[in-house]
């Protein structure tokens, strides 16, 4: 119960304008665009606990017990139910209902509460404060982009250069729940700390091309630019987001802490690094990248200890911490299993068959099977991959 919100303002603005200089044609144009984001919760989520009772301790029964051998007295849900049910629900694979009415189970609590002597359920403050403070937030997010960019055409050559700056402030304030014991009684209870954050950064991004038009149809670019486009991203639990770019086949090493880059790490010779996972214990981070390998990085160092051969279109990777094995499920219907045999050596042990397109995958690791969904036929499909 409470409030969930989110509201976002934006705004962007741009301007351009034809110019000479000298005899080449030319163009100038600059713009911003400023973003606010603003979302927050402040939600009581009580929790209540059964009331045991007994006659033989002289417990008086609940109104609402009519068995005098029970032990507690807690409606079972059986008693809100609001009818609806679905048979057909997941193409008729799994029965849907019936489900509880919550107004109705709102509706009974005043009286599960205030029984005389021997009530229903009472209110377990400290797990209260816990389900409710503990998810409660208030977030603002901010960020201003500005951007020049001038164009001078010279004959058969066309000259672009650019800057853009980016800039991103955060508010974040969350509450931090710990459990606390009274010396003297024994007594548990909960304390709840505001947690502040107000990280920021900025960052300019300059860039360059030059083109040179052989024909009306085929030129030739030459690029430089910072940026790329982020595919996949990995925590390693210590304070650090490592995030690949596909477009520019690089590594990005992220203090989680403060927001900032500390480290661009070239992913040669694997390009187009579209997928990711992570052994957290030997630093090793698996690569899958669309030049049909996968590339295993250092993830202090960056350096690519070694490369091995997957197949066509790789879209996801996993690594079962139990089993040592990394699986990249790939485009083309196929997943390639690979055994991490020490923290340097690597080997391919298995390509299973799998369904075109099946290329989006989770792992569970208490049970090692990979599910894959798919679309086959215009149907939706999970494939279950196990031993």
């Amino acid at each position: 119960m409470g409030i969930t919100s989110q509201v976002n303002l934006q705004g962007a603005f741009s301007y351009g304008r034809n110019y000479d200089l000298g005899s080449h044609a030319s163009t100038f144009e600059f713009g911003f665009k400023v973003r606010n984001a603003h979302k927050g919760q402040d939600a009581y989520s009580p929790t209540y606990d059964e009331q045991a009772y007994g006659l033989a301790n002289g417990g008086a029964t609940p109104p609402s017990c009519t068995a005098t051998t029970q032990t507690s007295c807690t409606p079972p849900m059986t008693e809100f139910l609001n009818g609806f049910s679905s048979p057909n629900y997941y193409f008729g694979h799994y029965t849907y209902g019936p489900v509880t009415r919550f107004s109705e189970i709102t509706g009974a609590l005043p009286g599960l509460l205030s029984q005389t002597n021997n009530p229903a359920i009472t209110l377990d403050e400290e797990a209260t404060e816990f389900t409710s403070y503990g998810g409660d937030f208030d977030l603002t997010e901010r960020v201003s982009a500005a951007y020049a960019m001038n164009t001078i055409e010279f004959g058969r050559f066309r000259l672009q250069t650019g800057l853009r700056l980016e800039a991103t402030q955060l508010n974040i304030l969350g509450y931090v729940v710990t459990q606390t014991q009274n010396q003297n009684t024994g007594a548990l209870s909960a304390v709840t700390t505001p947690s502040l954050a107000t990280p920021w950064y900025w960052d300019p991004f300059p860039s360059v091309q030059l083109r040179y038009r052989i024909s009306d149809n085929d030129d030739i670019r030459a690029v430089y630019g910072r940026g790329g486009g982020p595919e996949f991203a990995v925590a390693d639990g210590a304070g650090y987001v490592f995030n690949n770019l596909e477009d520019q086949s690089q590594v990005l090493k992220i203090n989680s802490r403060t927001l900032r880059v500390e480290a661009h790490w070239p992913t040669a010779p694997c390009s187009s690094p579209s997928s990711m996972a992570m052994d957290r214990a030997n630093r090793r981070l698996f690569i899958g990248c669309r030049s049909k390998v996968m590339a295993v990085i250092n993830a202090d160092t960056g350096r690519v200890i070694t490369t091995l051969p997957i197949g066509d279109h790789v879209d996801a990777t996993a690594f079962d911490s139990e089993t040592k094995l990394i699986f990249n499920s790939n485009g083309e219907g196929t997943v390639t299993v690979i055994r991490e045999d020490s923290a340097d050596q690597y080997s391919v042990v298995q390509t299973v068959k799998t369904l075109p397109r099946a290329k989006t995958m989770a792992l569970d690791p208490k049970t090692h099977r990979l599910f894959l969904s798919t679309a086959e036929n215009g149907q939706f499909e999970v494939l279950v991959v196990g031993k």
